[in-house]
């Protein structure tokens, strides 16, 4: 059973405050998604192999106030050439790296992590 199955033409998906600890990979099938937030969930880890890949018309990625503690190499840059905006704050983040630098950012938020 896919949740989001069917919704091809999706834009924006929120799903704050759901208490959510991997991506499911049913996300993958939401091509024109413009915008997804995940923010206040239990989220602890960003792989490529349960990322948003595919979803290379993203432009704004809420991923704050979960508990993310390790990114994975190039887990943004792959396929989010369109990002503008990307939230990470309120995390446990302890390294900011090059590869998160997506030619089409305007906004990394980033703050509150320890």
């Amino acid at each position: 059973y896919y949740a989001f199955y069917g919704l091809y033409q999706l834009s924006s998906l929120f799903l704050s405050r759901n208490l959510i600890d991997s991506i499911s990979f049913e996300m993958l099938s939401l091509k024109n998604l413009l915008e997804l937030d995940l923010s206040h969930n239990s989220l602890v880890e960003l792989k490529k192999q349960s990322s948003f890949q595919s979803l290379s018309k993203l432009e704004i990625l809420d991923l704050s106030a979960n508990k993310i503690r390790m990114i994975e190499k190039n887990f943004f840059s792959d396929k989010l050439k369109n990002l503008k905006i990307l939230r990470l704050n309120n995390n446990l983040i302890n390294e900011c790296r090059k590869d998160w630098l997506l030619p089409n950012l305007q906004r990394l938020i980033i703050g509150v992590n320890f």
